[in-house]
């Protein structure tokens, strides 16, 4: 077995692949702590302004996940992912089949909407936490750098659990656990306010990797499954939105609630986001399935 393994020509392949997105990936997350780090200790910078800069710095994501999802259906995928990592700029164009069909589906429709209520939660939340760590908890920004630390260790952890829930749970149960880690992660930042202590921010940090790296795993698979395959590059593209895609929105949103009411009307608006999500994705059609085989795909017109 091992002999076959070393002489697959896949190995090679998935190696570069896997490598180039870890990189990626690590770049993204150090961006995500370091500039409103910086912001706030260097530039004194408040929760307001943190929400800005996470919101400029992850507006990309919503101009640019669908046009790409068309490149990726229609062109040679080596090339455009090259291109993706080096660019990163192009303008935004709806493309309607991959809307049409989701919109049709029982079980990627409550998957789109929980995946754009959790990422405004999310980013509702990112977007003023630094700045909310350093000045109402009294963190230092080593502290606060640590507890953002546990959201990667907290990916690693879900990445591990859903391999082995995944022959142990049925699938829907699998879907929901994402969302549910976010709506605790959620209720304890919010309970921070009334306790202050680096303790519940870490914890919920942690919650905040590994539940949505369990939904990370457990709705690409379904959604490879019942995505027709010369549509599977639009829906994807639909879905990076839904995530992504919706986080500048999280971040203004975070702006515009500091504004209004402080802290207090931020965490207060990321933890309606998140109950939200939660309860959307537990009432769905996603949470009842027992196997992916059983799935029916709907037909869906394809211009």
């Amino acid at each position: 077995m091992s002999s076959i393994a070393r002489k697959s020509p896949l190995i090679s392949p998935f190696k570069k692949l896997a490598v180039s997105n870890l990189a990626a990936h690590m770049s993204d997350q150090i961006a995500l702590i370091a500039i409103p780090l910086v912001a706030v200790t260097a530039l004194d910078a408040g929760g307001g302004a943190t929400s800005i800069i996470q919101m400029l710095n992850t507006l990309p994501y919503l101009l640019l996940a669908v046009p790409f999802g068309l490149l990726v259906d229609r062109g040679r995928r080596r090339g455009i992912m090259t291109a993706g990592e080096l660019v990163r700029t192009l303008a935004i164009l709806v493309l309607i089949e991959g809307a049409r069909f989701v919109s049709g589906h029982e079980v990627l429709r409550p998957i789109v909407i929980t995946a754009i209520l959790f990422n405004t939660g999310w980013f509702c939340l990112q977007g003023v936490y630094v700045a909310y760590a350093m000045t109402r908890l009294d963190m230092t920004s080593g502290q606060t750098g640590l507890t953002l630390t546990l959201y990667g260790v907290g990916m690693v952890v879900g990445s591990r659990l859903a391999g082995v829930l995944a022959g142990r749970v049925w699938f829907g149960r699998l879907v929901v656990i994402g969302p549910i880690c976010g709506a605790l992660a959620s209720t304890l930042m919010i309970a921070s306010l009334v306790w202050p202590t680096w303790l519940l921010p870490s914890l919920a940090w942690l919650l905040l990797g590994s539940g949505p790296m369990i939904w990370t795993i457990s709705t690409t698979t379904l959604r490879q499954m019942i995505t027709p395959p010369d549509m599977l590059g639009r829906v994807s593209a639909l879905l990076v939105t839904s995530t992504a895609g919706f986080r500048p929105v999280g971040a203004g949103l975070g702006a515009v609630s500091y504004l209004l009411g402080g802290y207090e009307a931020v965490l207060t608006v990321s933890w309606v986001a998140f109950l939200a999500q939660a309860a959307v994705i537990i009432r769905s059609r996603a949470a009842r399935v027992t196997d992916i085989p059983a799935l029916e795909t709907p037909q869906v017109a394809v211009n």
